[in-house]
């Protein structure tokens, strides 16, 4: 099996954006890219598994983490 796209956004600056809903278990990666002029930009990338309804619950998998442009 090959790699499939399974989602793609280009947000503006502070918005939460949901990428994919998976009824199954995916292996991911998520790229993220400045395009802004300010240094750097703080970015989160999180995983709401199935069933959770707070924030605690949440896999987060980088917080406030600073990018570059």
């Amino acid at each position: 099996m090959g790699l499939q796209r399974l989602a793609v956004a280009n947000p503006a600056s502070t918005t939460d954006t949901t990428l994919f809903t998976a009824n199954n278990q995916y292996l991911m990666s998520v790229v993220i890219v400045n395009k802004n002029t300010s240094n750097p930009v703080n970015c989160s990338v999180w995983v709401v598994p199935s069933g959770a309804t707070l924030e605690s619950e949440y896999a987060y998998i980088i917080y406030d983490f600073p990018i570059d442009s």
